[in-house]
C-alpha cells in the first residue's frame, strides 16, 4: 500500500492550525514546496473553515473571480435550511463586508433550499443553484450582487426563481453564458422516474421560449438519466455530464446543439455511455482541457478516485492511461467529486477517502499526467490525503478551482467541532504563472515541470495577442542572464520547449519573456 501524505489541519470556525512534517514536503534546495503542499500564505496555515448558519453549514463549489476572490456555494442552516455564498478574500480571510458577515444564505420556497453550484456573470453577479427543499422540491437559482445584497432585478424582483417540472427536480450546475443567457442543467424525477434536464433563462430569471420551444429540455438515455456538470462550448453548442441508466448506472456524457437537440457529430446520436462493468457509476464533474479533449470524473462502484478523457468528438483517448480511463485507491475507499485540468494539461481530481485505521473521512486529492498516469511531483506518488479539520471529525472535498498564479484551491465540507462547516485549503501546484502587459491586457504565463532537474525541457506557455518578435531569458538572483530563445512569433498561443544550460547550478532563477510590449517574468528553481 503507497504512504500517503496526512496534513493536520486542525481548526476553529474562523481560524485553523496547520501541522506539517516540512522534511517530507520541502525540497532542500531553496525551501522550494513541493506541489500538494498547503500554501501558508493562505490563512496562515492553508486552511480556513467556519460556517455563518446558526445551526451550521457546509459547503460544495469553488469557483475563482476575476479578482482572485474564491467564492464558495453550499447550504446553511437557520433554523430552515438555505442556499449558501461565501467570500474569501486571496490571502484566506472572510470579506467582512459581503453581506457583513462574509456569507449569505437565501431562502427559495417554504424556507427551505439546498445549494449545489454556482458560476459568475461577466459584470460581477454570482449565480447558485440547487433546489428549493432538500429530499424534494424544484430546480432553484438566485443572484446576488458582488457586495452580497440579492439582486431584485432578477426573478419576481427578489432575486431568486425556481421551476417546477416534475415531482423532484433539482438543479447541480449553472453556467453563464456571454451573451448575458443562463443555462441550468439537472434531473427532474415523476413516479421515481428520472430524466435529464437542460434549461436556458434571459437575463432576468426568465425562460428562453427559443430554447426547445418552452426553454426547458427534458430527455432520457436509456431508463433514466440526469446531470451533474455542463460546459458551455465557444460554438454555442451545449455540454452535458451526468449518468444514465441501461443494464447498470453509467457515466453519460451528451451534447447538444444552441437550439436543444441532439449533436449528432458527438459520439452515438449526440451522447457517449461509458460503461466500467459496475453496477453504478456517476459522472459529477468534467472539464475541458487546453487540447480540446474532455475530462470527467465521478462516483465508481469500488469506491476509486477515476478519470476517464474523451477525444472532442466523444470517442475514447486511449492514450490517457492506454485505454481512456484509470482508477486509483486512496485509501480503502474513496469517492471524486470533482476535478480541474492545468494549463499543462496535468489533471487535479478531488473528493474525500476514507481508511479503516484513522476511522473517518479526510479531503482527497489525485494528480495525473497528461498521459493519464499518477503524477509522481504531486503529493506522494500524485496522491494526498488532507486532515482538514480536528482528529476524528470527518471530512468532504467536493469543488477544485485553479487560480490563475496556478495555486489550487479546494473546497467542502468540514465536520470539526461537532457541526458541519465550511472548509477551503489552498495547495501548491508547481506550475509557476506569470503576468505581463499587453497594451491594456495582462497575459498569463506558465512554465513547468517546476522545480525542474538536470536533463528535463522546460516547458513554457504564454500567449500574443499580435505578431512580434520575442526575447525569452534566464535570470538568476545576481542579474546575470542568458538568452534561450530570440525569434519572431505569429498571434495565439505559444509553446515553448526549452533547455537550461547543462552546467547550470542547483538554485532559484527567473525565466523572463520579453517583447516591446512588455516583460512577464516567472520564479523557477533547479535542483
Amino acid at each position: 500500500m503507497k504512504t500517503l501524505i496526512n496534513l493536520n489541519l486542525s481548526a476553529m470556525k474562523r481560524c485553523t492550525h496547520l501541522i506539517v512534517l516540512f522534511s517530507a514536503l520541502l525540497f532542500s534546495s531553496g525551501l522550494l514546496a513541493q506541489a500538494g503542499s498547503p500554501d501558508l500564505n493562505f490563512n496562515g496555515d492553508g486552511s480556513l473553515i467556519f460556517s455563518f448558519g446558526s445551526d451550521g453549514s457546509y459547503g460544495k463549489k469553488t469557483i475563482i473571480g476575476n479578482d482572485g476572490t474564491i467564492w464558495l456555494s453550499g447550504t446553511s442552516y437557520n433554523s430552515a435550511s438555505q442556499m449558501g455564498l461565501a467570500k474569501v478574500f486571496p490571502d484566506g480571510s472572510l470579506d467582512l463586508s459581503f453581506n457583513f458577515d462574509g456569507a449569505i444564505g437565501v431562502n427559495v420556497e417554504g424556507n427551505e433550499a439546498q445549494g449545489e453550484n454556482l458560476d459568475i456573470q461577466a459584470d460581477g453577479k454570482i449565480l447558485v443553484c440547487g433546489s428549493s427543499a432538500l429530499g424534494s422540491g424544484d430546480m432553484a437559482l438566485a443572484r446576488i450582487n458582488p457586495d452580497g445584497t440579492l439582486d431584485n432585478d432578477f426573478g419576481g424582483g427578489d432575486a431568486r426563481v425556481r421551476y417546477d417540472i416534475g415531482e423532484f427536480d433539482n438543479a447541480r450546475a449553472v453556467k453563464a453564458a456571454p451573451d448575458g443567457k443562463i443555462f441550468l442543467a439537472g434531473w427532474t424525477s415523476t413516479n421515481n422516474i428520472y430524466k435529464g434536464v437542460v434549461a436556458k433563462l434571459n437575463s432576468d430569471g426568465s425562460l428562453d421560449s427559443n430554447f426547445d420551444g418552452d426553454g426547458i429540455r427534458t430527455f432520457n438515455i436509456n431508463a433514466e438519466s440526469g446531470f451533474f456538470d455542463m460546459e458551455l462550448l465557444p460554438d454555442g453548442k451545449i455540454l452535458l455530464a451526468g449518468y444514465t441508466l441501461a443494464a447498470d448506472y453509467d457515466f453519460l456524457v451528451v451534447r447538444l446543439n444552441p437550439d436543444g437537440s441532439f449533436d449528432n457529430s458527438f459520439g452515438t446520436n449526440g451522447w457517449v455511455e461509458l460503461d466500467f462493468g459496475n453496477y453504478y457509476d456517476y459522472a459529477l464533474a468534467m472539464d475541458l482541457a487546453p487540447n480540446g479533449k474532455i475530462v470527467l470524473t465521478g462516483v465508481v462502484a469500488g469506491g476509486t478516485f477515476t478519470a476517464a478523457r474523451l477525444n472532442a468528438d466523444g470517442s475514447s483517448d486511449t492514450s490517457f492511461s492506454f485505454d481512456g480511463v484509470n482508477f486509483t485507491n486512496v485509501g480503502d475507499f474513496g469517492e471524486s467529486e470533482d476535478l480541474i485540468v492545468q494549463p499543462d494539461n496535468k489533471i487535479v481530481v478531488v473528493g474525500f477517502t476514507y481508511n479503516s485505521a484513522d476511522g473517518y473521512y479526510k479531503f482527497g486529492a489525485v494528480r495525473y499526467t497528461e498521459t493519464g498516469l499518477l503524477d509522481t511531483e504531486f503529493g506522494n506518488n500524485g496522491i494526498l490525503r488532507l486532515d482538514v479539520g480536528d482528529d476524528g471529525d470527518d471530512d468532504y472535498g467536493y469543488g477544485v478551482a485553479i487560480q490563475s498564479d496556478g495555486l489550487i484551491v479546494i473546497s467542502g465540507q468540514s465536520n470539526s467541532g461537532g457541526e458541519e462547516n465550511f472548509a477551503v485549503v489552498r495547495i501548491l501546484s508547481g506550475l509557476n504563472v506569470g503576468l505581463f502587459e499587453q497594451g491594456l491586457e495582462q497575459i498569463q504565463s506558465y512554465v513547468y515541470p517546476n522545480p525542474i532537474s538536470a536533463g528535463q525541457e522546460l516547458q513554457l506557455e504564454y500567449e500574443l495577442k499580435e505578431a512580434t518578435e520575442v526575447t525569452i531569458q534566464l535570470v538568476d538572483l545576481s542579474g546575470r542572464s542568458s538568452q534561450l530563445l530570440l525569434g519572431d512569433r505569429m498571434a495565439g498561443k505559444q509553446k515553448e520547449s526549452l533547455r537550461l544550460p547543462a552546467n547550470l547550478a542547483a538554485g532559484v532563477y527567473t525565466i523572463q519573456i520579453r517583447t516591446d510590449k512588455g516583460i512577464s517574468s516567472i520564479r523557477i528553481e533547479k535542483f
